[in-house]
């Protein structure tokens, strides 16, 4: 669905990717794990049009995305959640939700926010209450269930367990398993808790300074921990 070959990518003058090659596979969950300043991140965000693309080519279902703009892309069928369970914390919940589809129609709006609430069930009595003063597990449901309204083809997280309980983050990570199996939406995820990617991911990448050092299963890489291990050394 997403691609990206022999990309270049960075901040001003500090190149950060280097000569990536990354395919997050149709109705797949795609984890990007890595050391702290590997370019995970950096990833999705050239992938959203945070940041451009020095070099190389990114396609979307076929289509040539260099030059789109976000707003563009999340009509193409992507949506972005940044990490830090980022929510308007002076909107309620339901304002929250609806930002999520700003680009369709008043109706459809409303039919999608009350569908993604049946995905939801913890958030219909919270419709009213302001974001900022939910937990930070609720928090990032709300993130996620904004990211929906839009019915993207491509949900990209980009670490959903930050500041997270164990609890939550079982709750949050069953959340990602429902929507791309029952749902359908094909997930990027960057995260940092490795194990717990694993266990739901279909493919994983592994970035090491910039560069892919590992592509493959995940039962591939929990089966040499060796790999694993140096990975992030």
């Amino acid at each position: 669905m997403l691609t990206l070959k022999a990309a270049d990518a960075g901040y001003g003058k500090k190149q950060v990717l280097f000569g990536i090659d990354l395919a997050a596979q149709t109705g797949k969950i795609t984890a990007i794990i890595g050391p702290n300043g590997a370019g995970k991140s950096t990833i999705l965000k050239v992938a959203h049009g945070l940041l451009p693309l020095w070099n190389g080519s990114l396609m979307f279902d076929g289509a040539d995305l260099n030059g789109a703009s976000p707003a563009q892309r999340v009509r193409q069928g992507i949506t972005f959640c940044p990490q830090g369970n980022r929510v308007f914390g002076e909107l309620n919940v339901r304002e929250n939700l609806e930002l999520g589809g700003t680009h369709l129609p008043k109706k459809e709006v409303a039919e999608r926010v009350a569908a993604i609430l049946e995905l939801f069930p913890q958030l219909p009595p919270r419709l009213k209450q302001t974001a900022g003063t939910l937990s930070g597990g609720e928090q990032q449901m709300v993130a996620i269930a904004r990211a929906l309204v839009s019915k993207p083809k491509l949900l990209m997280l980009d670490e959903p367990s930050l500041g997270l309980s164990p609890n939550v983050l079982k709750d949050v990570f069953e959340k990602i398993v429902e929507v791309n199996r029952t749902h359908g939406v094909t997930v990027m995820i960057v995260e940092q808790k490795v194990r717990k990617v694993l266990a739901i991911a279909d493919h994983v990448y592994s970035l090491k300074l910039g560069k892919v050092a590992f592509s493959g299963s995940p039962a591939e890489l929990a089966a040499t921990p060796e790999t694993l291990r140096k990975l992030f050394l």
